[in-house]
């Protein structure tokens, strides 16, 4: 019971880590490429935090998927965010997301230095 405990603590701790980002403080530039209408896919969105950021510069008309392969993280961010109506998060692997619709911008930040094929990976985008 104890080591469950410790392991939900260390659980919300990452996720706190990846709540504390924001388009303003960790992807300045990418605000003045962002345009209403667009829709855009994150690779590696953690909780989304950005995402939502990114939600509310496309806009109702435009559509923000995050995709992240670390379950805990993408159930954070639905509970969080569920009020983001042109925001989807899926729990996916990059390797295994085969969408149907085409993205305008596909962002990634601080994903590839955590694969072993980021070369695949910047091909798969």
């Amino acid at each position: 019971m104890k080591e469950n405990k410790h392991i939900q603590r260390e659980s919300q701790q990452s996720t706190k880590i990846f709540d504390d980002r924001s388009l303003t403080n960790d992807y300045r530039n990418l605000s003045s490429i962002l345009k209403p209408g667009m829709k855009v896919l994150d690779v590696g969105c953690g909780t989304g935090a950005i995402s939502k950021d990114i939600a509310n510069i496309v806009g109702e008309n435009g559509k923000v998927t995050g995709i992240d392969n670390t379950e805990g993280f993408i159930l954070s961010g639905k509970e969080s965010y569920q009020n983001i109506t042109n925001l989807e998060l899926i729990h996916v692997d990059l390797f295994d997301f085969n969408p149907e619709e085409k993205f305008d911008l596909i962002v990634s930040a601080r994903v590839l230095q955590w694969l072993s094929n980021p070369k695949e990976a910047l091909l798969k985008m």
